[in-house]
């Protein structure tokens, strides 16, 4: 093997320290006692023009912290060089040791610019992402279907629409809790009923939607259970 020249040595010394700084970094970043992930709409898909449900789940290894959530989604005129926002803030607590859903609604009227997430304590940002919006334009509303398998009912479709699924999927505990979360939504299936659980807040924003001209359709194999009399 040839000797190495000092300055082949630098260069070999500069790069195994930026290769050890960036696996630092990596571990750090993987390591990091708070973690943030951002879900919008249904399995990923919303409609341009309604509100749609927004669920941030935190999680905090650290110490308890207070904070708030901030949602900055843009609005107005897509061309306009400085649009303006709409931002929704949610009081956050974490425990140590913890992990919290959060919900909001957010109104979706541009797909120029994307959604911008973050949690702040004092003035300290402690994390932020940013969520581009894709531009799922559509006439019709979504069909939405809860159960457990997260199948059985894409034969409802009417044709393809493209970039976006008609039939979308869900599990009970991402049900909107006020009913302008089903703004998007054309039709509601609850599939065998009596094995969902659904609060008393989601309840009561089925029944409000259902009162402005949601559609409901209930399988059961042992009964209608608490929306027997809606």
């Amino acid at each position: 093997m040839e000797n190495m020249t000092s300055k082949q040595w630098t260069r070999k010394i500069i790069t195994d320290l930026g290769i050890f700084l960036l696996l630092m970094a990596l571990e750090a970043k993987a390591t990091s006692p708070l973690q943030m992930k951002v879900e919008i709409g249904f399995e990923g898909f919303y409609k341009i023009g309604s509100w749609t449900p927004l669920r941030v789940f935190l999680e905090n290894q650290g110490p308890s912290l207070e904070g708030t959530l901030l949602i900055k989604v843009a609005r107005g005129n897509p061309l306009e060089q400085d649009p303006t926002e709409i931002i929704y803030s949610i009081p956050v607590f974490l425990p140590s040791s913890s992990r919290k859903l959060y919900q909001v609604n957010v109104l979706l009227e541009t797909d120029v610019y994307p959604l911008q997430v973050s949690l702040i304590s004092g003035k300290e940002s402690l994390l932020k992402k940013e969520i581009p919006i894709q531009p799922f334009y559509m006439d019709e509303g979504f069909i939405l279907v809860v159960n457990k398998t997260h199948a059985g009912f894409d034969f409802l479709a009417q044709g393809k629409i493209k970039k976006v699924r008609q039939v979308l999927y869900t599990d009970p505990n991402k049900l909107p809790s006020h009913w302008i979360g089903y703004d998007a939504i054309q039709t509601l299936i609850l599939d065998d009923i009596e094995s969902l659980e659904l609060s008393s807040e989601q309840e009561k924003a089925i029944e409000e939607w259902l009162s402005i001209g949601g559609r409901l359709i209930i399988t059961a194999k042992g009964g209608y259970g608490k929306f027997k009399s809606s």
